[in-house]
Formats: structure tokens, C-alpha cells, sequence
């Protein structure tokens, strides 16, 4: 009796990487209803600010790329950039714009396995004609 364990060990495999893409989704973040584009309703300003957030994680490994985009009162020390590193930022809820302050809770969860996400009040702020984030605690 012939058997064809290439396409049984295919199948198999193609089974693991969904169940792994399944779970990753579900992690930090993952299991909330989304909008196909969730910047839809956002006017340019909470864009702005939204992208600030997004941003964080990606750049903190350049100091003065994490630095460029705080206030100089809020410039993150190097220890705290390698914080940023560690951890993934959403905003996940509305971002309230009042004159030339932003605020919005964002979501900060590590990129460990088993990471419990928390929610922390950041804040921006116009200088300059450009958004930067005055106070974002990780």
C-alpha cells in the first residue's frame, strides 16, 4: 500500500501555522473588534498623534529618533527607550484634542508570550506646528 507522507506532512504543517497565526492574533490587542481602517474617523491632528504612538516601539532602538519626537521636558532617558524596545503601543480609544494638548489611553503590552497588557494615559502636545508626546509612561 502506497501512502503520500509529504502531502500528510504538508497538511500538518499548514495546521500548525494557522493555529500560531490564530494565537498570535489573539494576543495583546488581537481579540478586540477592529474597523478596516481604524484612522477613518480621526481628524488630522488625532492622526498625527495616533501615528506618534505607533511609531514609539519602531524607533526606540535610535535614541535621537525617540528624542525627536517628545518634548524636550518629556526626552526619554536611554534606559526608558530600551523600555519602549520591549513593549507594543495602540491607542485604544478616542484621542481628545484640547487647543495644543492631546490625551488617549493607550494600551502597552510586551512582546513576551504570556504579556498582560495595561492601559496608560499618554499625553501630547503642538510645537511647532508638530505633534510630540509629553508624557508616556510605559
Amino acid at each position: 500500500m502506497k501512502t503520500d507522507s509529504g502531502k500528510f506532512g504538508m497538511q500538518w504543517l499548514l495546521g500548525i501555522l494557522a493555529v500560531s497565526a490564530l494565537g498570535m492574533a489573539v494576543g495583546c490587542g488581537g481579540g478586540g473588534q477592529k474597523t478596516a481602517d481604524p484612522a477613518s474617523g480621526m481628524d488630522e491632528d488625532q492622526k498625527a498623534v495616533d501615528n506618534l504612538v505607533g511609531k514609539v516601539s519602531d524607533i526606540s532602538g535610535s535614541l535621537p529618533a525617540l528624542r525627536a519626537i517628545f518634548t524636550k521636558e518629556a526626552s526619554p532617558s536611554s534606559a526608558t527607550a530600551a523600555k519602549y524596545g520591549k513593549n507594543m503601543f495602540s491607542v485604544v480609544d478616542d484621542i481628545v484634542i484640547s487647543g495644543s494638548t492631546a490625551t488617549m489611553n493607550v494600551e502597552v503590552c510586551g512582546y513576551e508570550e504570556n504579556s498582560v497588557p495595561s492601559t496608560k494615559v499618554w499625553k501630547a502636545q503642538k510645537v511647532d506646528g508638530k505633534w510630540k508626546l509629553s508624557n508616556a509612561p510605559v
